[in-house]
């Protein structure tokens, strides 16, 4: 992984160098879906949304380059929730046990992925993983229309009357001239999650806690995530890394240095697992329609115009880099309000595909 990180900041670095851009010639795409709503990104907010918006009778396709859904708890291995969280939506119902002690719950990213499977599949939505959304499509009147993707079978285009953007950087919205507020440089605060193991003190190392991390004393392994032979004296313990990592910008470039610090400062020798992701919400925000400033707002009561590009039909932003405060953002950030928010966003979606 950090040999494919490192090729990547050297191609970045390429392109920074200021090389000619390249002129492709024109082709056909083909169109592999027409539907009333498509969802880019596979996070439990953008799986809310596109179920919601097939159960109020829209035609729904849900596209993320994850190879999984629940790219923001399978992917972070964030896989806690208080228990009200955990009873708060039949999603994360499906996800959690709820007949287990405490006040914190616990769940597996193979039981994420498949509640969130099967609340598509129970939905009628279409979706597909490993998809890279990498341009938007624009009609006569030269608004969003749906997506070209990009996979192993080349590029393919996806028509839509509606679309979600529910990427973590605004991608699709950048690409159609979203005004987007400035990501100073500078040092920010980022999580990972790491699983090491707990050594014996006879073992004759000391290396199995990560800097600056947080021990969840109730979690405990499951066989479906991780499996040891009856003689092993490996003991796993789930750990919360808080960092603060230097940002140059807001880039690709700079996003993935961040995550090579990251795993560099979280890396042990005892190490049995670690995040694919970072949890970070970022400086930057996508300018709406209507842009909320009530740091009070919640996933029941925020302005849905707060989720709208200004003066881009037809699109909308599910994710942190809509156009709330920041408290707010990371408040919706937590899975049950992800879930709330989005359903409601696809019910909006379903209606305005009408």
């Amino acid at each position: 992984m950090r040999n494919l990180l490192s090729s990547m900041l050297a191609w970045l670095g390429m392109m920074s160098l200021g090389a000619a851009p390249l002129v492709e010639s024109a082709r056909t795409v083909p169109l592999i879906q027409d539907v009333d709503v498509l969802v880019v990104g596979g996070s439990t907010g953008a799986v809310a949304a596109a179920e919601a918006a097939a159960r109020n009778g829209a035609t729904v396709f849900l596209v993320t380059d994850y190879p999984c859904l629940g790219e923001d708890m399978a992917g972070t291995l964030r896989v806690w929730a208080s228990r009200a969280d955990a009873d708060s939506s039949d999603l994360l119902r499906a996800m959690f046990d709820l007949a287990a002690e405490g006040d914190t719950l616990y769940t597996t990213p193979l039981r994420i992925k498949r509640a969130l499977d099967r609340a598509l599949l129970q939905a009628n939505v279409r979706f597909l993983t490993g998809m890279y959304a990498t341009d938007v499509l624009t009609d006569a009147k030269g608004e969003v229309a749906g997506v070209v993707v990009a996979n192993r079978s080349g590029r393919q285009a996806i028509r839509a009357k509606v679309v979600i953007d529910a990427t973590g950087r605004g991608a699709l919205a950048r690409r159609a001239g979203a005004e987007v507020t400035a990501f100073p440089a500078g040092t920010y605060t980022v999580s990972r999650v790491v699983v090491g193991s707990v050594i014996p003190p006879d073992a004759g190392t000391r290396d199995w806690q990560p800097p600056d991390s947080v021990r969840h004393e109730n979690w405990q392994a499951d066989e479906d995530m991780m499996q040891f032979s009856r003689t092993t004296r490996i003991s796993p313990a789930l750990y919360e890394c808080t960092l603060d990592i230097a940002f140059a910008d807001g880039s690709v470039r700079a996003f993935q240095e961040a995550e090579q610090t990251a795993r560099d400062r979280t890396f042990v020798r005892a190490q049995l697992d670690a995040a694919d992701r970072l949890f970070f919400i970022p400086p930057d925000q996508i300018k709406a329609e209507r842009s909320v400033t009530d740091e009070a707002a919640t996933a029941a009561s925020l302005d849905l115009a707060a989720l709208r590009p200004a003066g881009i039909p037809h699109l909308h932003v599910l994710g942190p880099l809509a156009d709330v405060p920041r408290p707010v953002a990371t408040a919706l950030a937590r899975p049950a309000n992800a879930i709330r928010l989005g359903q409601r966003l696809g019910e909006q979606a379903a209606a305005d595909a009408r």
